[in-house]
């Protein structure tokens, strides 16, 4: 049986399920931090000076202003957890 995909939003963040991979270069939120908690599988961080693997059971954080982008190995599923900056 497949999991559903879980997705909540609120006045000041947003949590979903997601699979996938994210931009293939370096980003930046400038109003909204980011959050990851990883439920299967292995996400790699990259920022501009180093890049990090992780597994389930990881949460990394990612504040506003931080250059970052990620990719997801095979199978991998994560919660997303989003600040909506423009409304903190």
């Amino acid at each position: 049986m497949q999991p559903t995909a879980f997705s909540a939003s609120g006045n000041s963040f947003s949590v979903q399920e997601w699979r996938g991979s994210g931009p293939a270069t370096l980003h930046v939120h400038h109003s909204d931090d980011e959050a990851w908690h990883v439920l299967e599988g292995e996400l790699t961080f990259r920022y501009s000076e180093r890049v990090e693997r992780v597994g389930p059971g990881t949460t990394v954080f990612v504040p506003a202003d931080v250059p970052h982008t990620y990719s997801a190995g095979a199978g991998a599923r994560y919660l997303v957890v989003l600040t909506l900056g423009s409304q903190v």
